[in-house]
């Protein structure tokens, strides 16, 4: 891989100042430390088999709408009603189970009875004739181990590999009935066909193993629209866009999927299916095979702006089950934040970590429209929120600026990661400067260094909020600056971008990313923070 644009803004995966290094614990506290993790996955196990949870969850849903603690909206109703339907799924598949497991016993007690008879009128001799008889039952054999607790064995012939992924933001493809049509994304299409949208980016997403979307819109026939003030839906023709532009997974856990209702949603699963591109989100969680690496890539989705925090316990359910199906790489992407805000909240921030300590190797995020910044946690990184991408929505939005984020995921012969390189290739949602035509494109050149100065800017403010900096020292922070190619102290980096620190240090030139042109030149100035490519 050439050099990463961004590989040592977020330090090395060392352990941050001010956390102390784990040590061992004493003999009495290991054993309650077991016995506690004992009992939450008891509890856990019974968790997922009864829906306790889920349920509460759903009452707490409810009630917090009832007594106004939040608003009535259609997001949190359809999650309500997903969560009852699970729920009945659920109770009937108990009722059958317990259906098969009575006839089972009835089984058994009809076989004992026949046996008894028949030994009773041969004397015994059968029995003693098996007591010199080798055993015919059936050997138990532990079908449910987890992944996680098994040494991965090297396929046979593998070897060491990494995983070009490539994600980008939010992508609404169709328009609201309300828009006016000359001006939506149904016209560009009508005008231009399918594979026009992508076709500055397409040659970046085919160089790659795996390209994902944050789908924000239903492919349906249906004109059961949702009471809401945007809904937005595409004809299901639409899934051609995504492979012409060699898109192979989309997110839907969003707040516009079901826009058009639960059957609407589910025609959008389908339409993607049928078309080979890998839908996931919420409770469905997927894996995508990169065959000719022989690579198993984990997705799951997490929609956090109705549960909030509540929702860890789906982050950790749905990790696990992809590492039980085998996932080697686990991607967890969140639909989180305050809409065009440019730093990360503390939910954000608490949730990405906490993806990250139960399993997750990458975190990617999604809905505040526009670029927030990235973190490398624990040695894995953490895109907080990637803006828009080819976005239906609105033909003059906030901010155009967008960046591809790729992740070079190494892994050794026994498919275990053992590192990422990340690379941010700057785009403009919009080939047309005056207008939001829905065709990205890569950036070149000043528009280029702008887009990937504003996301150096924006990731060295993660590392100002309070909730983040919490018993670390500032000073001991490094970023990336630019200036020299080298690592510089926070508070040196913060001190230039808040104008305080006149050494008149420029920028250097950067390197695009997809685009391959290489600008460079200095800027004298106060600023004194860029990217080196």
């Amino acid at each position: 891989m050439h050099s990463y644009l961004l590989q040592g803004i977020f330090g090395n995966g060392r352990i941050p100042p001010g956390e102390k290094p784990e040590t061992g614990e004493s003999d009495k506290g290991s054993v309650e430390m077991a016995d506690r993790k004992k009992a939450r996955e008891s509890e856990g196990f019974y968790s997922r088999v009864t829906g306790e949870k889920e349920m509460q969850r759903a009452d707490k849903i409810l009630r917090s709408m009832e007594h106004g603690i939040r608003p009535v909206t259609s997001e949190g109703l359809n999650r309500v009603r997903k969560i009852l339907q699970r729920q009945k799924r659920r109770q009937s598949r108990l009722f059958l189970a317990s259906c098969i497991l009575a006839v089972l016993l009835i089984l058994v007690l009809l076989v004992s009875l026949v046996g008894s008879v028949v030994r009773r009128t041969s004397g015994g001799s059968a029995g003693k004739a098996s007591a010199n008889t080798p055993g015919t039952g059936t050997e138990s054999v532990g079908t449910f181990s987890s992944s996680s607790s098994v040494t991965p064995t090297p396929t046979a012939g593998a070897e060491p590999t990494s995983v070009l992924m490539s994600f980008v933001g939010d992508c609404i493809l169709g328009t609201d009935e309300n828009f006016t049509y000359d001006t939506s994304f149904n016209a560009a299409y009508d005008k231009n066909g399918a594979a026009w949208f992508f076709k500055n980016v397409s040659d970046t997403f085919a160089a790659d193993d795996l390209t994902c979307i944050n789908l924000e819109c239903a492919l349906t026939d249906r004109n059961t629209r949702e009471d809401k003030e945007f809904a937005f839906k595409g004809n299901p023709s639409y899934t051609e866009i995504l492979t012409d532009g060699s898109v192979e997974a989309a997110d839907l856990a969003n707040n516009h999927s079901h826009d058009y209702g639960d059957r609407a949603y589910d025609d959008t699963v389908e339409n993607l299916k049928g078309a080979g591109i890998t839908p996931f989100g919420y409770d469905d969680v997927a894996l995508y095979e990169v065959k000719n690496k022989n690579v198993t890539v984990g997705l799951t989705g997490i929609y956090e702006l109705d549960d909030h925090l509540d929702c860890e316990d789906q982050i950790k359910t749905n990790i696990q089950s992809l590492k039980d199906k085998g996932a080697d790489i686990v991607v967890c992407a969140f639909h989180w934040g305050v809409e065009l805000s440019d730093t990360p909240d503390e939910n954000q921030v608490t949730l990405a970590h906490f993806a990250i300590d139960n399993g997750a190797d990458l975190v990617i995020g999604h809905h505040p429209h526009i670029i927030q910044g990235i973190e490398s946690y624990k040695g894995k990184y953490i895109a907080y929120s990637l803006g828009n991408f080819c976005f239906g929505g609105n033909t003059s939005p906030t901010e155009t600026d967008t960046i591809i984020f790729q992740a070079d995921v190494t892994l050794d012969a026994g498919r275990n990661v053992t590192g990422t390189s990340i690379k941010a290739i700057p785009c403009s949602i919009t080939s047309d400067s005056s207008t939001n035509n829905y065709q990205p494109q890569l950036l070149t050149g000043d528009s280029a260094q702008t887009t990937l100065q504003k996301l150096v800017t924006r990731s060295g403010q993660i590392l100002t909020t309070e909730y983040y900096m919490e018993g670390v020292d500032l000073s001991q922070e490094e970023l990336y600056d630019g200036t020299d190619g080298t690592m510089t102290p926070a508070e040196t980096v913060l001190a230039r971008q808040n104008g305080t620190d006149t050494s008149g240090t420029g920028t250097t030139g950067t390197n695009t990313g997809g685009a391959g042109t290489d600008t460079s030149g200095n800027t004298s100035g106060t600023d004194g923070t860029g990217t080196n490519g």
